[in-house]
């Protein structure tokens, strides 16, 4: 608004107008550290930028329609540590929501890439010493500073495959966005077995737990 004072030769006056001041555009920009092998924590940043002051409020981080979870923007960035990403590689979106003075805003998608860990294999047998005829087993374990394997272990001797076995998982906890499925060996009927073990699932959908299709 304004006033008009006035002189000897003209009375005051005084008028006011209406402005809209809209919210302004955001940059964001998505990044993290680089690489991460399976089982450790991918530490993503987004950075939040606009005109003449720093934006406020929070971003989602987005795997498709999966939410990654979301973190404050304090001084223009938002760091969020996701556990759980499985081997391969992930596209992830920051989203910006918004605040009085900003616009929502998002990312370009960034891939985060989960090399697989490092396995580690040893064999034991019942019996080091046996007789022509005598049944022998054999039993492998497998360790990880990732988690616990899955799948199947080959045995054999020289170029020979002596048989498969199933894997037996104890005191494991796994987590998954979908299904959690496993080979089951169809020569021996059998296939893995878990031990004290829990699954969790981090996707909207429910949990299952069943064999592979097919097998």
């Amino acid at each position: 608004s304004i006033t008009y004072s006035g002189d000897d030769n003209f009375l005051t006056a005084t008028d006011e107008t209406t402005i809209t001041i809209l919210p302004s555009d955001v940059s964001v920009s998505l990044s993290s550290p680089g690489a991460i092998t399976y089982g450790d924590t991918a530490e993503l940043s987004a950075v939040v930028s606009g005109p003449q002051s720093t934006p406020t409020g929070t971003v989602s981080f987005w795997e498709g329609d999966n939410l990654l979870g979301t973190a404050d923007v304090v001084n223009g960035e938002a760091d969020l540590g996701v556990t759980g990403l499985h081997g391969g590689d992930h596209g992830i979106t920051a989203v910006y929501n918004g605040d009085d003075n900003f616009n929502t805003g998002s990312s370009d998608i960034y891939t985060e890439t989960v090399n697989a860990a490092a396995t580690s294999a040893s064999v034991t047998s019942s019996n080091d010493e046996s007789t022509y005829g005598d049944n022998i087993t054999f039993t492998a374990t497998l360790s990880s500073d990732g988690g616990s394997p899955t799948g199947e272990v080959t045995f054999h001797d020289g170029d020979s495959i002596l048989g498969r076995g199933p894997i037996f998982l104890e005191r494991c906890a796994m987590k998954s966005n979908g299904v959690f499925m496993w080979i089951r060996n169809t020569d021996a009927s059998h296939g893995a077995v878990f031990h004290q073990c829990s699954f969790t699932g981090t996707g909207a959908q429910p949990t299952e737990i069943a064999r592979a299709p097919g097998n």
